[in-house]
């Protein structure tokens, strides 16, 4: 599993594009080293695969839980 979240934190690197991807270049830039920004980036990910499993719902690249119907 912990390689599985690795990849994934490995693949936003190598997307070049995306929300992850601009915040994986602003704490390099910062001066991170980084193998820290990948584990901030697998916890990222954990956080929100954790996230959608509470809330019983799909993953919304756009959720905003203040306007969601119902």
């Amino acid at each position: 599993m912990k390689r599985l979240v690795h990849m994934g934190a490995v693949s936003i690197m190598n997307s070049k594009k995306g929300e992850e991807f601009e915040y994986y270049c602003h704490k390099v830039l910062e001066g991170k080293h980084k193998m820290k920004v990948i584990n901030a980036l697998r916890n990222k990910i954990l956080a929100r695969v954790f996230a959608c499993i509470r809330d019983n719902r799909m993953y919304e690249e756009n959720y905003n839980k203040y306007n969601k119907a119902g």
